[in-house]
């Protein structure tokens, strides 16, 4: 979310959402899209990448090797998932 819709969540309790967008150069719909981009569920591609990440994360011996007949993981690793 912008540095100005944020502003605006913070404050629309306060004031009207319609005049802090005109007072910001916004558009409302510009503003409650963004708003509904920021409370919807991941897609299935963002979840796909966010477990990329996390196995890049990880140490390298404690990711999997497609080699057939590997010694268990090492302890440490186990954790980690």
């Amino acid at each position: 979310m912008s540095d100005k819709y944020a502003a605006i969540t913070a404050h629309e309790a306060r004031y009207p959402i319609q005049l802090m967008c005109g007072a910001l150069a916004v558009s409302t719909s510009g503003y409650y899209a963004s708003v509904q981009r920021a409370t919807a569920a991941p897609t299935v591609r963002e979840v796909a990448q966010a477990r990329r990440r996390v196995v890049l994360a990880r140490p390298r011996e404690c990711q999997s090797s497609l080699t057939i007949g590997i010694s268990p993981s090492p302890p440490r690793c186990r954790s980690i998932g």
